[in-house]
């Protein structure tokens, strides 16, 4: 019988600090206790009129208070919830203790403590109020409160949401284990934060630098990210807007610029509009709501009844549910359609945050809860950047090789186009050069042998006159010569120069220095050596015509590139009007054609000009 008798008093001690004793009716707090959700040991009522007040409350019997542990800590919309925890500190020294209310979407929220007569309440706080009229600067709602040793208290939490549901998300701490908690909380915090910006800044950068559709849509969805866990958190509210109510208008804005990058990037990545187009159809729809009727309620709601807000509140969750659910069906049709491993990964990134806005989503349609909180959340989007940061960086790498090769084909075609351009352009010079000297030449040589033979006794205008017939056939000579430099089908390009540089001395007065450096003619092709040739002869009329100079420099590297190098000491021009010139725009076509470079400095001391290919 005694050994029965001392179970039940061991059970009976036992539970004491977790179950409300019959005679003290309280929740024993010792030394050992660290914190608890108050599901555990709250009990609540709840007011759909809004009408209750503190004596109210307070003079309600026990039994109309009912059991948090007997739900799961949701609430339909149903005005004010009150909860009442009846608390006694069984150590043998004063402690302080803190309430902390996670769930940052109440409306308004306010705290009373009572210890014998003596009452302390807190003003009223909430999303409805601006951050920094908070009593406690803290992300979440803080009540701190002493209790003496062996001292019972009662604590009353006033939780008011209308037209949402709502989760109590509520904790009693023993306060220096929530200080630890908290300090351990905002350190974990601050890294994760660290590296989401890095991720955002790097992805907005390479959208705005590239300008891809796709990229600057993936820009958007981390923003909207950024931006949500700045409010979800509160540390939005504590650093960067303290003004502003804490969840209504920004955070549902971020949500919705979070659904509409989310849904352009299914669309853009996935196709859709080739792959699926009823459901190309069902995202722009849905965006056209978002962006027109539930941005608009949001700037607004301020103004509309509790019965308006909650309609297209809950309308709004609808579609965003639909949203979600088309973007996994439609990547799934996807998967099945194409069979590639890059819409699997696009899935599995969408996959984190889409889960956990289901779990809101369906917490907020059907008051239950679910595994979401914040700490998911917060995760699920760490997963979600890592993994389409990979998926897009793939895509960036693929587009980069394709336009990298399609610039390589594109060259090609130019130079092959170029090769084929030039080619017969050489081959027209050629013929017209063997008509010329052929057909022409011959006939002016006969002419002046027949006049020659016609004047046996020349008079002085006779002479002239076969002089002029020599002075013609030397021009057409010259111009066969010009047209179609022969000397190359017979010389080496230095060698051809050499001889051009000779002739242009023995003519002029010019000095010409002509070097070679490391130059390799085998590595040029028959048509990039006549532009070449035809080049240096433009330059040298050029020259000889316009600069006044006495002396050029010509040298031919190779280095990795062909470069031709001229220079003169003549008196320059301005290289603005070089347009005027037939001259030195044939030396650019030709340099077009061929896929190289003509550049041209020219000063007061002189031009330079630069042949690259």
């Amino acid at each position: 019988m005694k050994k029965v008798l001392a179970i039940y008093v061991f059970l009976f001690v036992g539970l004491c600090p977790i179950f409300p004793l019959a005679a003290q009716n309280s929740i024993a707090l010792d030394d050992s206790f660290s914190g608890i959700n108050i599901i555990e040991i709250g009990q609540y009522y709840t007011d759909e009129n809004l009408v209750s007040h503190l004596r109210y409350i307070q003079s309600l019997e026990n039994n109309q208070f009912s059991p948090l542990h007997e739900t799961d800590g949701s609430f339909l919309p149903s005005g004010e919830i009150w909860v009442k925890l009846p608390l006694k500190n069984t150590s043998s020294q004063n402690k302080d203790f803190m309430i902390e209310v996670r769930e940052v979407r109440v409306n308004e929220l306010r705290f009373f403590s009572k210890s014998g007569t003596q009452w302390d309440s807190t003003a009223i706080t909430g999303d409805y109020h601006p951050f920094n009229s908070r009593e406690i600067y803290h992300p979440s709602f803080l009540y701190s409160f002493s209790i003496e040793a062996q001292q019972s208290i009662e604590v009353y939490i006033c939780y008011r949401k209308i037209g949402e549901t709502i989760t109590l998300n509520t904790e009693l701490w023993e306060a220096q284990h929530f200080a630890i908690k908290d300090r351990n909380e905002h350190f974990t915090f601050s890294i994760f934060l660290g590296f989401l910006i890095c991720i955002t800044i790097i992805t907005v950068f390479i959208a705005a630098v590239s300008r891809q559709p796709l990229l600057l849509s993936f820009a958007l969805y981390c923003i909207s990210c950024l931006l949500m866990v700045l409010v979800i958190t509160g540390y939005g509210f504590m650093y960067i807007w303290p003004n502003q109510p804490y969840w209504n208008g920004l955070g549902y804005l971020f949500v919705s610029f979070y659904y509409m990058s989310m849904i352009q990037m299914t669309k853009l990545y996935l196709e859709t509009s080739h792959y699926a187009p009823l459901a190309h159809r069902f995202f722009n729809i849905a965006q056209l709501l978002i962006l027109f009727v539930f941005v608009p309620f949001v700037l607004i709601h301020w103004h509309l009844p509790s019965i308006a807000k909650t309609i297209i509140g809950k309308s709004g969750l609808v579609v965003l549910l639909l949203s979600t659910l088309m973007i996994i069906g439609t990547s799934l049709l996807i998967i099945f359609k194409k069979r590639t491993w890059g819409s699997v990964v696009f899935l599995i990134g969408f996959g984190f945050t889409i889960t956990a806005a289901i779990f809101f989503e369906l917490e907020q349609l059907g008051a239950q809860d679910t595994i979401w909180d914040i700490e998911m959340t917060l995760l699920f989007i760490l997963l979600d950047f890592i993994l389409l940061l990979v998926v897009f960086s793939n895509q960036i790498r693929q587009t980069f090789v394709k336009n990298n090769q399609l610039q390589k084909d594109l060259a090609q075609s130019k130079l092959t186009a170029a090769n084929a351009l030039l080619e017969g352009q050489l081959n027209e010079r050629r013929r017209l050069s063997q008509e010329l000297h052929d057909g022409i030449s011959i006939k002016i040589a006969l002419l002046k042998m027949e006049l020659s033979s016609l004047f046996s006794q020349k008079t002085k205008e006779q002479t002239q006159l076969l002089e002029s017939v020599g002075d013609i056939a030397k021009d057409i000579r010259a111009f066969t010569h010009a047209i179609s430099p022969l000397n190359l089908e017979r010389q080496t390009l230095a060698e051809a120069i050499e001889d051009l540089i000779f002739q242009i001395e023995n003519q002029t007065e010019l000095n010409v220095q002509f070097e070679l450096d490391q130059f390799e003619e085998t590595h040029l092709k028959s048509i990039q050596k006549h532009a070449i040739f035809q080049s240096i002869q433009e330059l040298f009329n050029n020259t000889i015509k316009y600069a006044e100079a006495s002396h050029i420099g010509i040298s031919l590297s190779q280095n990795g590139q062909f470069l031709m190098t001229y220079e003169d000491n003549g008196k320059g021009f301005d290289t603005e009007k070089i347009h005027s010139g037939m001259g030195l725009k044939n030396i650019q076509s030709r340099a077009h054609l061929l896929n190289g470079t003509f550049i041209i400095y020219s000063g007061p001391e002189g031009s330079r000009f630069e042949f690259s290919l």
